[in-house]
């Protein structure tokens, strides 16, 4: 279905755009806590891999968002993102608030995707097999 690639391949690219561009001007250092368990280079706010992590979670619920997948999606998704975003303050390579920082950006803009194809197309996502409630 073109119109759930859309929003999925929009949400994941722009939210890459966006990471990489708010990375770029905001230029936070990596915090300097301990050493690092795996090495990482550039700069710190926003974490790309809550960002990307949130987008993928947030584009798969607004896709099935009508469905009664709704609820597991959300549920997998909120211990996917709390993993990844767990995962980088256990590395030393992320504050909290660069964590949030990737949420909160990744959240809107999916938002912001979803509801501009949906004003697009309408809202013609089709799940098969499934009844929309």
């Amino acid at each position: 279905d073109v119109v759930r690639f859309l929003i999925l391949g929009g949400s994941m690219v722009g939210s890459a755009a966006l990471a990489f561009m708010i990375k770029s001007l905001i230029e936070r250092p990596r915090p300097q806590l301990w050493h690092y368990l795996l090495p990482e280079s550039g700069f710190s706010f926003i974490s790309g891999h809550a960002t990307m992590s949130m987008t993928l979670a947030a584009a798969i619920v607004a896709i099935l968002w009508r469905t009664k997948w709704r609820w597991p999606a959300m549920i997998v998704g909120a211990l996917y993102t709390g993993w990844v975003g767990f995962s980088r303050l256990y590395l030393g390579v992320h504050y909290p608030t660069d964590i949030l920082g990737g949420w909160i950006v990744a959240s809107a803009w999916v938002l912001v995707v979803t509801l501009t194809i949906r004003l697009v197309f309408g809202d013609t996502i089709k799940i098969p097999f499934t009844k929309r409630s």
